[in-house]
């Protein structure tokens, strides 16, 4: 077979040009391994490529289509700085002026300044238009009902008090939910409801924490997918209330100092205080949210977002001496514990009180942690007027808005944020 085999390729051989002869014997100084020296040559080019394009462009947004919307915070992405593309906005309208960063260096990123560029019809003459800036203005609720999609016009519709440019494909006159188009349908994106009781009414007051937590999901999903167009005012509806504060880049995060004795002060200093529990509502078979009463109804926790609050409770007794679910227990011993928790209520929504959501871990349903969890097991023996040692706020990070946090007492800008959610 190894004959046969030589003298077809002997054969070929003798058939094939000379120049794919000498690139044929070049696979065989390779070692035979089928790889030749165009394949060899590809890979190098591209790597090259590749690096030449990271190393050059790694920092410079995509060229958007002429029809884009820009708010502020997109616009001011375009700055011409480290290779970044220059945009800058004259009137409602943006334009790239990149081929000339020298110029407008100063104003990159930004609306350009009455009187500046000087000849505005030579100006729209030299520089591409890449789409309109988009200012939040405010909105009462007559004049959000314009915005319905009828007509040409766009489609917007209010949720928390904030108005969103959304897409009229599902929310204009024909989409699935265009009930909801030029309304606030805070109540109904909440509820998931078309019913038009919901639709027509704005008012959360009475929602559920689970309405509520649907609520902030819809929040997060316009943030991330459609622009914000501005705010609804004059409604009266308490979906509009702080909706300046809770928006985005809002910067309301930091707490009131401390004022003593009044009842608009912040309770957080710090040092070990007691609440107490007003409410304990089981959102699952395992997960409660507690309510804590603060000391004065207009009272707010004091705590910025990022950071957290600490609980105390007595330590428990173990199955085991000396050892918890199994494992040496380094607290054996204490008179008692303390766990960190984040509230799931924010200071610019409540006052007098805050939400504190717990998987609460009991023992002895699993068989690998017969003792369960320490803190959740004790929090959910509480009842209602029972009293807790907090204390806060601690934590490294503090998100201030506008993409900005303080790390380690350190300002950093940053563009996008990842996050990991574990249990």
């Amino acid at each position: 077979v190894r004959s046969l085999g030589a003298r077809r390729r002997s054969r070929r051989q003798r058939r094939m040009p000379a120049e794919r002869r000498g690139a044929r014997g070049t696979m065989s100084m390779l070692g035979g391994s089928g790889v030749g020296m165009d394949t060899l040559l590809g890979v190098g080019l591209g790597a090259a490529a590749v690096w030449y394009l990271w190393t050059s462009w790694a920092d410079e947004p995509a060229l958007p289509p002429g029809n884009r919307k820009f708010s502020p915070d997109d616009l001011s992405l375009y700055d011409g700085q480290d290779n970044r593309l220059c945009f800058v906005a004259v009137g409602e309208e943006v334009f790239d002026v990149s081929k000339d960063k020298a110029r407008f260096k100063a104003n990159g990123g930004k609306p350009l300044p009455a009187g500046f560029p000087g000849d505005e019809a030579a100006f729209r003459r030299e520089y591409r238009k890449v789409g309109s800036l988009v200012v939040p203005r405010d909105f009462t609720k007559e004049q959000l009902a314009a915005f319905d999609g009828r007509d040409g016009r766009p489609v917007y519709i209010c949720a928390k008090g904030v108005v969103y440019d959304v897409d009229p494909g599902f929310y204009g006159p024909d989409g699935p939910y265009g009930m909801m188009a030029g309304r606030d349908a805070s109540r109904a994106l909440a509820r998931m409801s078309l019913d038009p009781a919901d639709v027509e009414n704005s008012d959360i007051s009475d929602l559920s924490a689970s309405e509520r937590s649907q609520l902030e999901e819809y929040v997060a999903k316009f943030e991330m997918k459609y622009h914000r167009v501005g705010f609804l005012v004059g409604s009266g509806s308490s979906s509009t209330t702080s909706a300046r504060a809770t928006a985005p880049g809002a910067a309301a995060s930091k707490p009131m100092a401390p004022v003593t004795g009044s009842s608009s002060a912040t309770f957080l200093t710090k040092d070990r205080q007691q609440v107490e529990l007003a409410e304990k509502v089981e959102l699952s078979p395992d997960t409660r949210l507690f309510r804590f009463r603060l000391p004065h109804p207009e009272m707010r926790l004091g705590l910025p977002i990022g950071k957290h609050v600490k609980f105390w409770c007595p330590n428990p007794t173990p199955v085991k001496d000396g050892e918890w679910n199994g494992n040496p227990d380094p607290e054996a011993g204490k008179k008692e514990i303390e766990r960190k928790y984040t509230p799931s209520s924010l200071d610019i929504e409540k006052s007098g009180e805050f939400d504190v959501v717990i998987k609460v871990y009991a023992g002895a349903t699993i068989e690998r942690f017969p003792d369960g969890g320490k803190m959740s097991q004790y929090l959910n023996t509480l009842r209602v007027g029972d009293m807790i040692d907090v204390a806060g706020p601690f934590g490294l990070i503090e998100y201030k808005g506008m993409g900005t946090f303080n790390i380690r007492r350190k300002d950093r800008k940053v563009k996008f944020v990842g996050m990991l959610a574990g249990g």
